[in-house]
């Protein structure tokens, strides 16, 4: 009978270390989740300032394009006529907290 006990007592041992196990690999993959989600959404907020900054650096070549386009005569007039373009005149408060401007119809 003490060898049905013995055996017994290292089966119940062994149920609660897989127990332990389980309960262990799961917060670690909780926490391997938590983290790549918190990864996602700082790679969304890149991929968002990287599209306002690019639009940004289109917008001034253009500029630049449009003013160097008439050489030295006018560049007084020209740089005086500059103006944003619709698309990021719309997006020039975000990142500030603002809201865009409503669209001029």
């Amino acid at each position: 009978m003490s060898r049905k006990k013995t055996n017994s007592r290292c089966r119940n041992k062994a149920r609660g270390l897989m127990q332990i196990e389980i309960v262990i690999a799961a917060l670690l993959l909780g926490a391997v989740i938590t983290g790549v989600v918190g990864l996602n959404y700082r790679l969304l907020g890149v991929a968002k300032d990287t599209k306002h900054y690019q639009l940004a650096l289109h917008e001034a070549a253009n500029q630049i394009g449009w003013l160097s386009a008439g050489g030295l005569d006018g560049l007084d007039q020209r740089i005086a006529q500059v103006k944003l373009s619709e698309d990021v005149s719309l997006f020039r408060f975000i990142g500030k907290g603002l809201e865009c401007p409503p669209r001029s119809s």
